[in-house]
């Protein structure tokens, strides 16, 4: 048996089992791993003042193709509730009878529905685990429940290529434990204090000092209207909604930041506003972005275009996206910065925000090409290819302002501002339950948006991930409910033409929006005021969140400055003690 403690922690290992408990003292819990360490991986655990931190040795045995880190632990008698930051969040209580099918669910980083930060938490009746991935590149995460009704969630860190030896583990991989207090706020401000401690969280405040017109997001619509040119007067529309009364708004796309703009979407051109229609809006107050979608290409056959493409192991190229006829390849991460350095000297440079395509999203690869100058002779790894990515990033901003992409991923989240996607915050028939376990860490630092095609008024894009949850757009009283709880941005498609895939083989449609459609005219009215609160408590931490009552439907959160928005997000009126009677599907300020 081996035996470390201190004042607040003890760990035991019993050599002749492989089993491990963690006692957390100062809350009197007991910690069980679940299963036994691997015998033939080697693991040291080292116990600090107020962590434990676990790492995997890497000895150099190259048949290693994956760790399974010791980090699926049970509260020795306790229930047991998962805090998983899969879209802005979410709770999974282990003891609803409602849902007891086994499944197995493996997740990566980031995409729509991997982990937009590296870790997890579980709460106990009397205290909660934090685990944190400390090795984030080649990381990954199984969440599982077996027949017999038992769950974990694994930290899986896999083999990745060095710059001579193709999938190996490369390097010793880390994770922390941490013990906190049974609260989803306590454990969500837990993983901010190492995010703080890594040197790699700046608030909003710090980004405005170097980039002043960061300080522009606050109290703005977001704007989307659509890939696709449409045949309207943009200005005009523009004019109506400013008179409607939304002073800011982060219009986008405009244009395209592409490399060809030789290819239809739905069979029409893609969106490009002319120099004096973006003008005009700029005149209005309102910010202008394009599509900056240079991480995949179609092949044109030229010698520029297939120089750049990524390579996989066996030299071929990487299909990553169709519309209709036109197929895109992945471009190495490499080449993107020159590329987009160009464009902002020509067609890009009247811009004052930037939205990239899926940049942060399908993140962090490798590329096999040997004869890219990047990396001549060897692959890129993918910790080269993160770095690509924040320099990227920040090259937007420095020559823009502030820099959108999709997916929430904290692992650039000093280098942009705005991540997205997020699922219905809905309750009764789904597993997992919504939190705001994104903008608890983060709230002063990045807006956690909608994906862009999740407008209010948009209901061509979604998806049913069930048992977990669902996505989309078009649920406006849903979607702005939650924006104004979690202190976020509207999201509206007041006008314009977009395209999307008709479920039938690569058949793609087109669809539009009017600003007087009676959808898109209820949509804004719910927004106005959503707008506002923004523009009130967008800057400030988010400083607690609870649950009110046994169903999940009313929430609370608290901001910094005692700012307390209540939502109900139930189909029935809600009288509750501490915010008086609250409507269906709607929010409202509490008493300071």
């Amino acid at each position: 048996m081996k035996n470390m403690h201190n004042n607040f922690i003890e760990i035991n290992i019993d050599d002749t089992n492989g089993s491990v408990i963690l006692t957390d003292k100062l809350r009197g819990m007991n910690w069980v791993l679940d299963g036994n360490v691997n015998d033939n991986l080697k693991f040291e655990y080292i116990l600090h003042d107020n962590f434990v931190e676990i790492k995997y040795i890497y000895t150099g045995d190259e048949s290693v193709k994956s760790v399974t880190m010791p980090s699926a632990f049970s509260p020795s008698g306790s229930t047991k509730k998962y805090l998983f930051p899969i879209m802005q969040g979410m709770l999974w209580d282990t003891a609803d009878k409602t849902f007891t099918s086994p499944f197995e669910s493996y997740r990566g980083e980031a995409g729509h529905h991997g982990f937009s930060m590296p870790m997890f938490a579980i709460l106990g009746d009397n205290g909660g685990l934090v685990y944190i991935s400390e090795t984030q590149d080649d990381c990954h995460w199984l969440i599982k429940r077996y027949i017999d009704g038992k769950t974990r969630c694994d930290n899986i860190q896999t083999a990745s290529t060095t710059s001579t030896t193709l999938r190996t583990m490369r390097y010793d991989r880390v994770g922390r434990i941490y013990f906190t207090d049974p609260s989803i706020t306590k454990a969500a401000k837990c993983y901010k204090t190492r995010v703080i401690e890594k040197g790699r969280f700046a608030t909003f405040r710090e980004k405005i000092e170097k980039f002043p017109s960061i300080g522009k997001l606050f109290g703005a619509l977001m704007c989307y209207i659509g890939y696709c040119q449409d045949d309207i007067d943009y200005v005009e529309n523009f004019r109506k909604l400013k008179a409607y009364g939304f002073e800011r708004a982060l219009v986008y796309p405009v244009r395209f930041n592409t490399y060809t703009q030789d290819f239809k979407m739905g069979g029409v051109a893609p969106i490009n506003l002319s120099d004096a229609e973006i003008a005009a809006i700029k005149d209005l107050g309102y910010d202008v972005a394009p599509w900056t979608w240079i991480n995949e290409a179609i092949d044109d056959g030229g010698e520029y275009i297939n120089g750049m493409y990524r390579a996989n192991p066996d030299g071929s190229k990487n299909l990553t996206w169709q519309i209709d006829d036109f197929k895109y390849y992945n471009i190495c991460t490499s080449f993107m910065e020159e590329f987009y350095l160009a464009q902002k000297k020509t067609t890009m440079k009247d811009m004052t925000w930037d939205h990239f395509d899926v940049v942060t999203c399908a993140t962090n690869n490798e590329c096999h090409a040997k004869n890219h100058a990047a990396h001549m002779g060897r692959p890129l790894t993918k910790t080269e290819d993160r770095e690509y990515i924040r320099k990227l990033l920040l090259c937007a901003r420095e020559n823009t302002g502030a820099v959108s992409s999709e997916s929430f991923n904290d692992a650039y989240s000093i280098e942009y501002d705005i991540g997205s996607v997020k699922a219905w915050a809905q309750y009764d028939s789904f597993m997992f339950k919504p939190i705001p376990l994104t903008m608890l860490v983060y709230h002063d630092s990045m807006i956690h948006s909608w994906w862009e095609v999740h407008n209010y008024n948009s209901k061509y894009f979604g998806g049913d991930y069930s048992p977990f949850y669902q996505y989309g757009g078009g649920r406006y009283d849903l979607q702005a409910t939650m924006d104004a709880l979690y202190g976020l941005p509207p999201d509206v498609m007041p006008f314009g033409a977009q395209y999307c895939w008709t479920g039938n083989g690569s058949e793609t449609m087109l669809y539009r929006f009017r600003f007087d459609d009676t959808e898109t005219q209820h949509a804004l009215k719910i927004a106005l005021p959503v707008a506002k609160n923004h523009a009130k408590v967008g800057m400030l931490e988010m400083t607690g969140f609870e649950f009110l009552t046994n169903n999940y439907n009313l929430q609370r959160t608290t901001f910094e400055d005692g700012t307390t928005i209540y939502a109900n997000f139930g189909l029935n009126i809600i009288n509750h003690p501490d915010c008086g009677v609250l409507l269906p599907r709607s929010w409202m300020y509490g008493k300071k």
